[in-house]
């Protein structure tokens, strides 16, 4: 605030004593993105899809379209997600899979699960929050925010083809996560502004 403050004070004494008043050699000596009385709009939140990652205790692939939902409450469109799990490395055929015994997360405790989560597209996004699309979303307790390209244009259904690869051991904590726990996967836009 003091920072923003000292500059709104700097840039109107430059008003009175350099510029003499005059609000076009104003414009040029702060252009808009310098200019401290401009607020830079920020993205847009178009809506939240909440991914549960139970079937993964059992090593069992998610595979499906999930409703975004505005803050509102209302439907805003679904995104197409695949993720798919394995243990230690990623193997075609996997050793730890058989048909006599049930897998689950707790037999392989202190081990690495590694995922790839695919994003495939979204689909009927309101056309007014349809330009610059991005997915954002937090895992577990790690401190990285996992983010896909934004995808350039217009479009209710943009194709956005991320996959994202994480690795985490597995602990106890970690295994309750994956029991309840979820993915809230953050839809964003680009804001655009329609002169008329």
């Amino acid at each position: 605030f003091n920072n923003r403050y000292f500059l709104m004070r700097t840039m109107y004494h430059d008003y009175v004593n350099l510029c003499r008043r005059n609000f076009f050699q104003l414009n040029t000596l702060y252009p808009s993105i310098i200019d401290p009385f401009v607020d830079i709009p920020t993205d847009e939140v178009i809506g939240v899809a909440c991914i549960y990652l139970g079937s993964l205790y059992h090593l069992v692939d998610i595979d499906d379209s999930f409703p975004i939902i505005n803050f509102a409450g209302y439907n805003s469109g679904c995104i197409r997600v695949s993720i798919r799990a394995w243990i230690d490395r990623i193997e075609t055929i996997p050793a730890y899979i058989t048909v006599d015994k049930e897998v689950v997360l707790d037999d392989f405790i202190n081990r690495n699960l590694i995922l790839r989560i695919n994003i495939h597209s979204l689909q009927d996004i309101p056309e007014h929050l349809s330009t610059g699309t991005y997915i954002t979303f937090k895992f577990f307790y790690h401190s990285k925010l996992y983010q896909t390209a934004r995808y350039c244009g217009k479009t209710t259904t943009p194709l956005i083809k991320g996959v994202i690869a994480i690795e985490q051991k597995i602990t106890v904590d970690f295994l309750e996560f994956i029991r309840t726990g979820y993915i809230d996967m953050e839809v964003s836009n680009k804001i655009t502004f329609i002169n008329k």
